[in-house]
C-alpha cells in the first residue's frame, strides 16, 4: 500500500482560526479552532490550584515560625527568653491570622482572592522579618 508522508510544504495554513487546514490534493483536515485559554497545556494552573498552594505555602509558614523557636532555644541555652520568642510568636499568630482568611476564602470560592492573601502574608512576614526581628 502507497503511504505519502506529509510535510509542513503540504499544508495551505488558514487565515483565520476558524478556516480548517487544506492538503494540495484536496484533502481537508478539520481542527477545531479552541479560543487561546482554552487550550491545553502541560502544567495547567488554575485560580483554585493557586489558592491550594498558597493554603500550603501558609501552613508551612506557620510550621517553620512555631519551629524556629525551638531553635532558638537550642542556639541560645540559657540566654534564650520569653521576649526573643514573642517576636517569632508574632510572626506566626500573623501566617496563622491570613491562612485562616485565605482558607475562608477558599471555601467561599474566591480562589483568586485566597491566593492574593498568600502573596500578601509572605510580603508582610518579610517586612515583619526585616522591621521587628532584625537580622
Amino acid at each position: 500500500m502507497w503511504r505519502r508522508s506529509l510535510f509542513l510544504d503540504d499544508f495551505q495554513f488558514p487565515q483565520s482560526r476558524t478556516e480548517p487546514f487544506r492538503l494540495w490534493n484536496g484533502f481537508r483536515i478539520e481542527i477545531e479552532a479552541l479560543p487561546i485559554g482554552d487550550r491545553a497545556t502541560i502544567l495547567p494552573m488554575t485560580r483554585e490550584r493557586w489558592a491550594q498552594l498558597g493554603i500550603m505555602l501558609q501552613f508551612l509558614i506557620i510550621a517553620r515560625t512555631l519551629g524556629e523557636i525551638f531553635r532558638l532555644r537550642h542556639v541560645l541555652g540559657p540566654a534564650f527568653s520569653t521576649a526573643v520568642a514573642m517576636q517569632y510568636v508574632g510572626g506566626a499568630s500573623i501566617a496563622a491570622c491570613s491562612c485562616w482568611a485565605g482558607v475562608t476564602f477558599y471555601f467561599f470560592r474566591r480562589y483568586l482572592l485566597s491566593a492574593w492573601i498568600a502573596v500578601a502574608t509572605v510580603i508582610v512576614l518579610l517586612i515583619y522579618k526585616v522591621g521587628v526581628i532584625g537580622r
